[in-house]
């Protein structure tokens, strides 16, 4: 994650124009370097990424956008674990932590795979049970937003929930959380 906040950083302070009575002081690295190093870094201390925070998706995400080149083979040992852990979970990658899913759902868009079919699970599909989706407070909502919108996805209609998902149920649910004098 790091590494794309560097590279967009990177990429607006290049782009971005200044007028010529603005002073901005930046203190001068060289960001495509700290990206490279930082890509190298990950590449070779997680060499087998899995279903997990560490060592898992925000690795693979952090590299697919890091703009760095990374072998295919190394999306390809990742996809193989995701495809192991939905396996032997029979699809259930949590029962309460829904951003499990969440994760997962960015990391594989990120490589361009379709997360709709993984070995014949629906990734979407959790995101559905509005109920269980929010049993992890605002987090829920907010990641199943970031999720579903990485790649314009649709909540899948599930009959067998209580309460189905809806993107407006999941703003409300956000906005509801709002404390007195803004934030959350």
């Amino acid at each position: 994650m790091a590494t794309v906040v560097s590279m967009r950083g990177y990429e607006y302070k290049n782009s971005a124009k200044i007028e010529d009575k603005q002073e901005v002081k930046v203190k001068s690295i060289d960001a495509k370097k700290q990206i490279n190093e930082t890509a190298r870094f990950i590449q070779e201390t997680i060499t087998d990424p899995i279903v997990a925070s560490v060592g898992g998706e925000w690795s693979v995400f952090a590299l697919a956008r890091s703009g760095e080149k990374v072998p295919e083979s190394y999306y390809k040992k990742y996809y193989a674990n995701v495809e192991k852990t939905l396996k032997e979970k029979e699809g259930k990658l949590h029962h309460i932590k829904y951003t499990e899913y969440d994760r997962v759902i960015l990391a594989l868009t990120s490589i361009g795979r379709d997360v709709r079919d993984v070995s014949g699970y629906d990734l979407t599909k959790p995101l559905a049970d509005f109920n269980t989706l929010i049993k992890q407070g605002i987090n829920g909502p907010i990641f199943a937003l970031i999720a579903l919108d990485s790649n314009n996805y649709e909540i899948p209609i599930d009959k067998d929930v209580k309460v189905q998902t809806t993107r407006q149920l999941l703003v409300d649910f956000i906005l509801g959380r709002e404390v007195e004098g803004g934030g959350w």
